[in-house]
């Protein structure tokens, strides 16, 4: 999948290191019922029923932040909003099972940056329409190509647009992709 622009906002799956095995306490003959990574994985299997319910209600507050903007133009406190929004769900969505409207949500916070301005508009609404048609298409995992074609190419016009309005800010003209 793309880059985004800072490696530090990319959502990463991280898979237990099989030295892990070693520094954990074996409990031999523990009653399944009491043990205690059943425990969690049985609170875990109860709570996941309700993860798409709490990145809906963070999708719905990014869809919101972005309808007041659309209502009643740019400002600071509505860019700042849809920002809150954004970094939210971009923290949420990969911990609940959603890494790719967390890889869009990351390229929308860096889309917002302090360079960000009315010439990204149309890019931050595709961002944000994205994040609404992953979730309702249930293609919120790296397996879906659509999906994650969409989100490379957010991605990349999101590098493209900072890298414009960096250049712009310095005086020169961005570098032509070839």
């Amino acid at each position: 999948m793309a880059e985004a622009a800072d490696e530090t906002d990319r959502a990463r799956i991280v898979k237990g290191s099989p030295r892990l095995r070693a520094k954990v306490k074996i409990i031999r003959n523990a009653d399944p019922a009491t043990h205690p990574v059943a425990l969690a994985e049985a609170a875990l299997a109860r709570l996941s029923g309700e993860f798409a319910a709490w990145v809906d209600d963070d999708v719905g507050r990014l869809g919101d932040a972005w309808a007041a903007i659309e209502r009643g133009g740019l400002t600071p406190m509505r860019r700042d909003a849809l920002a809150r929004a954004a970094h939210d769900l971009k923290g949420q969505a990969a911990t609940l099972g959603f890494p790719l409207v967390s890889e869009v949500c990351a390229s929308l916070v860096t889309l917002l940056g302090p360079d960000f301005g009315p010439k990204s508009l149309t890019l931050a609404g595709s961002h944000v329409r994205a994040v609404k048609a992953i979730m309702r298409e249930s293609a919120g995992d790296v397996t879906d190509r659509v999906a994650v074609t969409l989100v490379e190419r957010l991605v990349e016009a999101t590098r493209e647009a900072r890298s414009a309005a960096q250049a712009a800010a310095a005086g020169s003209s961005p570098p032509s992709a070839t």
